[in-house]
């Protein structure tokens, strides 16, 4: 989702917000995903959230 937010707004011109370092690395951490602990995955999570929310905020100005 996060990578289809951000091809849609680049396609548009716009600018396009730095993704934090979690959200950067999604790729690396996925396969490992299975064996992390619980509080690292609520960060992880939560970093996720934070970057759609920042992604639909930005695209919603487009409108």
């Amino acid at each position: 989702m996060i990578a289809e937010q951000r091809i849609q707004l680049a396609a548009t011109g716009n600018v396009v917000s730095m993704p934090s370092s979690v959200v950067a690395g999604l790729a690396t951490i996925l396969p490992q995903i299975d064996d992390m602990p619980d509080p690292l995955m609520s960060h992880i999570l939560l970093e996720c959230a934070d970057e759609i929310r920042k992604l639909h905020v930005l695209w919603a100005k487009t409108k």
